[in-house]
């Protein structure tokens, strides 16, 4: 990546980063990869490289290659290989010290594996998150040496990570999709891989939105992103498939990856007779399987185990093929399964019926407890001896069954072998039977006191922060799957069976305190510890069954009551209707309404019901609560179901409670809080909903918010309360650079002129959004240019010299020809001053928040400026010029300038200044404070920029107000940094900005600095650095010429300096001998009549003082009192006195 869009950052800072970054997805991609790798002969795949196709697609831009295969061809395999491939072809790796500045970054590579065993982590935004942490870190740029190095971050990431660590809220889809396309364009190519469409989940239309998402990566004309995809034959993936620039690939295995899988199956085994048998065994498999490496390693397992060579050959004879190939070996393997020990069998059965069905791959301890829980052998408490080695079971399972290490879990060898137990198992007595161990477990009275009292849970709760889950904190414990996932089970089991069991369960009180942590809402962290133990009390049988959707239970459970609690509180103030309102449990809402439940029900965070189902999109409960009048607007602070189902995009839930509101004639008011929230997250549908509903396009802010979802109302109180009270919708919408939101505000009658939060208008937010000068978080959603949007505002009567509170118009945050061409021929002024007399020549070098730019300065955009009459040596009110500004403005200021090597604003600076000297400013002109370029460059240690204003004439003799040259300033900072670096040692440094520093120093004299300019007190450099203790600058002033005997206005030379503390004595001492070495007269009266040893005998700096005796000082001066050095010594001092020594 190149120097001008990535940052540097410490280590530490950098693992944070890493750290956000890998934590947005919870898909293992890493682990997965390196699996099939460790399974795949590495040759495999070679055949690839050698077709057309792919040299096409590996060659052109934009291509795609789009391969497809019958199920166990070795589609992932391919995938694996291409992977390794294109890793060693444009590797990754850490570059050290890199030349930034002609860098040429490599292509980048990042994949996606898509798995059915991993369908719940399979989600857009995980996959995309997935493909934004691979492609942001795959070029890590290290500066610095070992001790203080920096690790390269691209600034969209910085920004990404700086916002959502701020606010505490997860980054948004739309932000991680427009970060990844930021991302993509600092490589010249992307390759984007993904395997097994196929396996990705088809809920929410995950596969459909992840094809369209990469399809758009590459649709773009300037686009730099290759694809390539796997998937079996589905019509529904390949019409995705027909556009341009794609090529399709049929996969089938070859024979000689067959022979090399085969042969590697064989060695694995390390059995005699297969090995004798090999090529029998290569070819008879090979010939058998059709291409398809799944079947040869199913084939290969059914004949694994023969006992003779006869038996060996019968094998191979049978092995199943053609179409039912896979039914026939995976018949043949429960052939196997079935004709084992008896308790091998049943073993077998039981763990394939948890495998199967369950929701999720389970780990080896989650199985293992499941198959050890016995309702009927151990129904009280559980029995550790019944627990089964997983190796054991994986052996029973007879290969159908698979220890997946890298993911750490117990999975079927396939998802062919998935299908094929839908369609054969008996799943609904298989759920039956794993309902029946989960009530079971669940009732122990040793898990529930686990679970209550797991690892000092309350002591976790204070140390949470952010979005934690209390939940994940359970989440390694082997009981969890069961705690998550047991209602489902109950769901699918036989009711005739499960019944009895699940009603003794629902009112056993003790059994179901451990259910309230599945019960904890994500977004109540924040709340404390004694909100936690409140949910974990009080939960109750019809709690639990609204929450979980047990609602063929939950009618008989209500039945069961002599006296209804209809306005319970059980669980913290949540009625039942509550939490079935929070889960979606349609149904179960239903009959707890029918029970007379409160509809209207407020908790104690003025939640109703049907907040919290507009909240999670639940549209059949809104529905349904509205049907029973559940909507209040007389309510103080209520949260608003309409705000939060307007921020989340629910545009049906939006228009029932619109419809609603229109029917009793209230709600305008909240149509408008509603209104602002779409605008600010930019759902636009909602947004022209809203205004057909009349909201008001012109509204300025109530500053009186409905409260939102407790999850985000940290990041919406600092984001946008305190910003966006009184702001617009169109400043909302253009603030976040909603392009379509904004002209659809404009086209339903928002003024463009109406003023918003900090005087800023319409205009000023278009324009800011509309910069290039960095990397932006902000580009519209569906491709209108932001350059439009400001033309169209314009075009609309904007006024392009309306000033927010700073004085400043839109021209101001203009960083490109095009627009600031647009403004003028509007009427724009590029002469207009702001607060502080400044033009927007002057906010060239930053951003249009203010902050320092580091992408290459736009020399043509300056020269337009200079073109339409601005002057580039305009002085402010404090005397600045544009070009004095850009290398004294604080922006640039911080924790970056302490290390030496690279120096980011350095870098940024220089090539600013460059152009400006190039275009004629003056670069000696001085501000009200005497300050100039040079000066400025040396008060920020800009090295680079201090040699670049020199090379270029710039007097280094000039000085300031107070009488200091740059070169006085230099010293006094080697001054400073030598007290910070060893306030209270006399060892040497070698600090980084200390040496920068000098280097500035010993530049300035290389240049031209008069080494014996003075200040207003006659003091030149050399006195101030003898003063100072820093033995370095004194040597590097005397050799360029510094005078040892100038005296300053009290008469003071250097030696009066050295000798004047007792901090860095030995430095001090060395000091005093090397200004002897120059000729300097330790025996000259200041205007007191005293020489320097009388400063030396005064401190406790007996060494200053010895130094000075044995350099020629004169113990026997008097001063203008007649008392000599030692007359007022110190006693330290004073036994250095002559006379007492003699």
């Amino acid at each position: 990546m190149h120097a001008e869009i990535i940052s540097f950052k410490t280590k530490n800072e950098y693992n944070e980063i890493k750290n956000f970054l890998s934590g947005l997805s919870t898909t293992q991609l890493r682990s997965k990869h390196n699996k099939v790798s460790q399974e795949r002969n590495s040759e495999t795949g070679q055949w690839l490289l050698r077709l057309p196709e792919y040299q096409e697609w590996l060659q052109r831009e934009r291509s795609i290659l789009y391969c497809t295969g019958m199920p166990g061809a070795g589609k992932t395999f391919l995938t694996s290989f291409l992977i390794d491939h294109l890793l060693n072809r444009h590797p990754e790796g850490d570059k050290v010290n890199p030349n930034l500045s002609s860098e040429v970054p490599t292509a980048a590579v990042a994949y996606i594996y898509c798995d059915y065993t991993q369908e719940t982590d399979h989600t857009i935004y995980n996959m995309l998150a997935s493909l934004l942490f691979q492609l942001s870190l795959q070029q890590k740029h290290i500066l610095g040496d070992k001790e203080e190095r920096r690790y390269s971050i691209p600034l969209v990431i910085q920004a990404l990570y700086k916002k959502y660590r701020e606010l505490q809220v997860s980054p948004s889809l739309k932000d991680i999709t427009e970060a990844l396309e930021t991302i993509m364009k600092t490589y010249p190519k992307v390759f984007v891989i993904i395997d097994a469409l196929d396996e990705c989940r088809t809920s929410n239309y995950c596969r459909d939105d992840l094809i369209r998402h990469v399809l758009r990566f590459c649709s773009e004309p300037k686009s730099n992103v290759n694809i390539f995809a796997t998937s079996r034959h589905i019509a529904t993936i390949s019409d995705h498939f027909k556009v341009d620039r794609c090529k399709t690939l049929e996969v089938r295995a070859h024979h000689e990856d067959l022979y090399k899988y085969i042969n590697g199956l064989i060695e694995q085994s390390g059995i005699d007779l297969l090995k004798k048998h090999a090529r029998l065994i290569e070819t008879e498999i090979t010939k058998a399987v059709d291409g398809m490496f799944l079947l040869a390693q199913l084939h290969f397992d059914s004949i694994k185990n023969s006992t003779s060579p006869s038996k060996l050959k019968e094998g191979l004879k049978n092995l199943a093929t053609g179409e039912g190939a896979y039914e026939e070996a995976y018949k043949g393997i429960l052939d196997r399964i079935n004709n084992q020990p008896e308790d091998h069998k049943a073993l077998a059965n039981k763990a394939l019926s948890w495998i199967v069905c369950a929701r999720r791959p389970l780990t080896g301890p989650e199985l293992q407890l499941a198959l050890g829980v016995d309702p009927e052998d151990s129904p009280s408490e559980l029995d550790k001896d019944n627990f089964t080695e997983v190796g054991i079971i994986v052996s029973v399972c007879a290969g159908l069954v698979i220890m997946d290490e890298q993911q750490d879990n117990i999975r079927l060898i396939h998802y062919t072998a998935q299908e094929f137990l839908n369609n054969s198992w008996r799943i609904e007595e298989a759920h039956t039977d794993i309902s029946k161990k989960c009530l079971t477990f669940l009732s122990y009275k040793s898990f529930k006191a686990d679970i209550c009292e797991w690892a000092g849970w309350r002591d976790l709760c204070y140390e949470r922060t952010g979005q934690q889950d209390l939940q994940l904190e359970f989440k390694s414990l082997p009981s969890f799957y069961i705690l998550k996932n047991w209602s489902h089970h109950v769901r699918q089991s036989k009711k005739s069976e499960i019944g009895g069991m699940i009603i003794r369960f629902l009112k056993d009180e003790t059994a179901l305190d451990a259910l309230g942590i599945m019960m904890l809402p994500c977004y109540h962290a924040y709340r404390g510890v004694d909100y936690y133990y409140e949910w974990l009390k009080g939960v109750d049988g019809i709690d639990i069954a609204a929450f979980f959707g047990l609602h063929e239970y939950l009618t008989q459970l209500l039945g069961d009551y002599e006296t209804l609690p209809p306005k319970s509180t059980a669980v913290y103030g949540r009625s039942s209707l509550w939490l079935a309102a929070t889960s979606g449990q349609t149904a179960a809402a239903k009959i707890l309404i029918d029970f007379d439940y409160d509809v209207n029900f407020v908790s104690p965070h003025n939640e109703t019901p049907i907040y919290q189902a507009a909240s999670q999109g639940h549209k059949a409960i809104v529905e349904l609560l509205l049907s029973r009048d559940a909507y209040r607007d007389d309510v103080e602070n209520e949260r608003s179901p309409l705000c939060v189902a307007a921020i989340r995009g629910h545009l049906e839930i939006v228009e029932l409670i619109v419809d609603f509101s229109k029917r009793r004639g209230t709600g305008s008011k909240t149509f408008d809080d509603a209104l602002l929230h779409a605008c600010y997250q930019g759902h636009i549908a909602v947004v022209e909903s809203l205004l057909h509903a009349g909201a008001n396009v012109n509204q300025n802010g109530s500053g009186n918010r409905y409260k939102l979802p407790v999850e985000i109302n940290n990041y919406w109180n600092k984001v946008f309360l305190e910003e966006a009270d009184l702001d617009t919708p169109l400043c909302v919408a253009l603030k976040r650079m909603h392009g379509a939101v904004s002209r659809l505000l404009i086209q339903h009658g928002a003024d463009v002129n109406l003023e918003g939060s900090n005087g800023v208008k319409p205009l000023h937010q278009a324009v800011r959004y509309c910069s290039r000068a960095a990397p932006s978080l902000h580009r519209d959603e569906v491709g209108t240019p932001p350059f439009d949007v400001v033309k169209e505002l314009l075009t609309r009567g904007a006024d392009p010299n309306a000033k927010d509170e700073k004085g400043q118009t839109p021209l101001f945050a203009v960083r490109s020809e095009a627009l600031l061409d647009l403004f003028v021929a509007y009427g724009a002024d590029p002469n207009i001053r702001d607060s502080r007399g400044r033009t927007p020549l002057f906010s060239m070098h930053t951003d249009y928040f203010g902050r320092p730019r580091v992408l290459d300065p736009d020399k043509d955009l300056i020269k337009r400026f200079l073109a339409l009459g601005v002057n580039i040596n305009f002085q402010d009110e404090d005397g600045n010029t544009p070009l004095l500004w850009i290398v004294s403005d604080p922006v640039h200021c911080g924790r970056s300038r302490k290390w030496v090597g690279l120096h980011p604003a350095d870098l940024v600076i220089s090539k600013w200044v460059k152009i400006f000297i190039d275009l004629g400013a003056d670069i000696n002109i001085e501000n009200r404070h005497g300050q100039t370029p040079l000066s400025a460059a040396r008060e920020n240690r800009y090295t680079g920029t201090v040699k670049l204003l020199l090379i270029h004439d710039a007097d280094p003799n000039l000085k300031n107000k107070h009488g200091d040259s740059p070169l006085h300033g230099a010293v006094r900072c080697l001054r400073r940094q030598l007290r910070t670096e060893r306030p209270d040692t006399d060892d040497d440094t070698d600090d980084d900005t200390y040496m920068r520093i000098k280097n500035i120093a010993k530049l300035l004299l290389e240049h031209g600095a008069d080494a014996n300019t003075v200040d207003k007190k006659g003091r030149s450099p050399l006195f101030n650095a003898a003063r100072g203790g820093d033995e370095k600058a004194v040597a590097l002033l005397l050799a360029h010429g510094a005078d040892p005997n100038l005296r300053d206005t009290n008469g003071q030379t250097a030696l009066f300096g050295a000798a004047a503390s007792n901090r860095f004595c030995k430095d001090r001492r060395r000091i005093i001998y090397s200004l002897r070495r120059y000729g300097a007269d330790p025996n000259i009266r200041d205007n007191d009549g005293r020489t320097a040893l009388f400063r030396a005998t005064e401190r406790e700096n007996t060494l200053c003082t010895k130094a000075l005796l044995d350099r020629g000082a004169d113990p026997y001066i008097q001063d203008d009192n007649g008392k000599t050095a030692f007359d007022g010594a110190s006693p330290a001092n004073k036994l250095l006195d002559p006379r007492t020594r003699r």
